[in-house]
């Protein structure tokens, strides 16, 4: 996903980077999950704490889009960090954009969110603290200066999700991945369509399950196929911006991931385009096998692999050979996954801008990389945190300048109706999973409340 979708995420310049994903992985998500009250229960030792921690999760999420407002002073230093993230000497200097300065030629913008009555309010403070509610996060933004042009990117997010432990969603993801293992198209379809009631009506504004096959093998290892489709159509009566936006942005894009071994077998593969998104695994017992070949242990160390093209304007651009190291972060409170951009893709790029010099299109995978880390983390007593940390350096050319404005232009137009239906579609669905996990572990079924479909 990125100079397109992918590039743009790795440099956090563009919110257009969080409406694709988001969207792929809520439909992929409800359309995997079959076998649910064993997903359901895996969230903790006991039925009650299953319900609590799970609760706790999906409503967190369900929160962070609910009604969602900023402070003047983010809410302009979020648009002046969007148009100018791959040319940062524009906002060096900005005294508005930032909450505190430091010695090391830094700058530091620090963001609190949370909850306040029925809205979730984004508000720049330095003394912003942890987060020790469920739903309350705290964002860093951090920019600091390592040479002539050259400007390093570093962003740290922390999210409260409850007191699930990192084992205990770590074990709800192993069900997740075992519940369609040897079981029938049709038995999972009902099965989901059982549990899940408010989370597929709110997703079904948009996505369509449209193939889940789950071929079962000689070694008991399962293949399952999965593919969802969009239909913006159904968005326009009560979320047109948003149905829009799919419109113009997503439906044109293409994106295609692998997540392979050195020895190139493949271990995941992942396809969208012209609206349709495909997921393939092999798993045993809610492990991932190989997609062909004898089953065998996943190695440590991976590679993510991927190409991604979208269109902005009349321009399409995108990046071909994009290869990230894979590693898996294992720890006794965390669990999560570290990427590290260290080549150099393939750009594809408009004739109109092959003219500039493109060396400085390379920064970003020199000197270490790109660095992602995505985890939980847990500690005792305290609510666990959904991290995300990542660090990426640019070097300010017109080449970038360019892309910044595709950039901006994409955050301009989803900025205002489109993401506030954006949120409203996310909040719902979340919400929904939060009350059909409530009525999977009480037999109760609950009011729909928010989800409301």
């Amino acid at each position: 996903m990125h100079t397109s979708e992918r590039y743009r995420k790795l440099v956090r310049g563009n919110m257009m980077r969080r409406a694709q994903p988001t969207l792929a992985i809520l439909g992929l998500l409800l359309g995997a999950t079959t076998g649910c009250r064993g997903v359901a229960t895996a969230f903790g030792p006991s039925p009650a704490l299953a319900r609590a921690h799970g609760e706790a999760l999906f409503g967190a999420v369900a929160d962070r889009f609910t009604n969602v407002r900023r402070t003047p002073k983010f809410e302009a230093a979020r648009m002046r960090l969007g148009r100018f993230a791959l040319s940062p000497s524009k906002v060096w200097s900005d005294t508005g954009v930032w909450t505190s300065s430091g010695v090391d030629s830094s700058r530091t913008l620090v963001v609190s969110a949370g909850m306040q009555g029925e809205r979730y309010l984004f508000h720049a403070r330095s003394d912003a603290a942890p987060p020790q509610r469920a739903g309350d996060s705290r964002h860093v933004i951090r920019l600091r200066m390592r040479g002539e042009g050259e400007y390093e990117w570093l962003t740290s997010v922390e999210h409260a999700i409850g007191e699930a432990k990192a084992p205990e969603i770590a074990g709800a993801l192993t069900a997740l991945l075992a519940s369609a293992e040897g079981r029938p198209e049709r038995e999972t379809r009902e099965d989901y369509r059982e549990a899940f009631p408010r989370a597929r009506a709110a997703l079904g504004r948009l996505l369509t399950l449209d193939t889940l096959r789950a071929q079962r093998l000689a070694d008991g290892s399962t293949v399952v196929s999965l593919s969802a489709s969009m239909h913006p159509e159904r968005l326009r009566p009560t979320m047109p911006a948003l149905a829009a936006y799919v419109v113009k942005y997503l439906e044109p894009a293409r994106y295609h991931a692998v997540l392979a071994d050195r020895q190139g077998g493949r271990w995941l593969e992942a396809d969208a385009r012209e609206q349709v998104l495909t997921l393939r695994i092999r798993t045993r017992d809610g492990t991932l096998l190989p997609l062909e070949g004898p089953a065998r242990a996943m190695p440590e160390n991976l590679q993510l692999r991927g190409e991604a093209f979208a269109k902005v304007m009349i321009f399409t651009v995108g990046v071909t050979d994009l290869v990230a190291d894979f590693s898996f972060v294992r720890g006794a409170h965390d669990r999560g996954w570290l990427l590290r951009f260290d080549r150099e893709p393939t750009w594809h790029l408009p004739l109109a801008v092959r003219h500039l010099i493109r060396a400085p299109l390379r920064r970003p995978f020199e000197g270490g990389g790109t660095v992602l880390r995505i985890a939980v983390h847990d500690s005792a007593g305290a609510q666990t945190h959904l991290t995300r940390h990542l660090t990426t350096t640019v070097k300010e050319s017109a080449i970038l300048r360019w892309m910044g404005s595709l950039g901006f232009t994409a955050m301009s137009d989803y900025t205002g109706p489109t993401e506030v239906e954006e949120n409203r579609f996310i909040a719902e669905a979340f919400d929904g999973l939060r009350l059909d996990l409530r009525a999977l572990l009480t037999g109760a079924p609950g009011p729909f409340e928010r989800a409301g479909p």
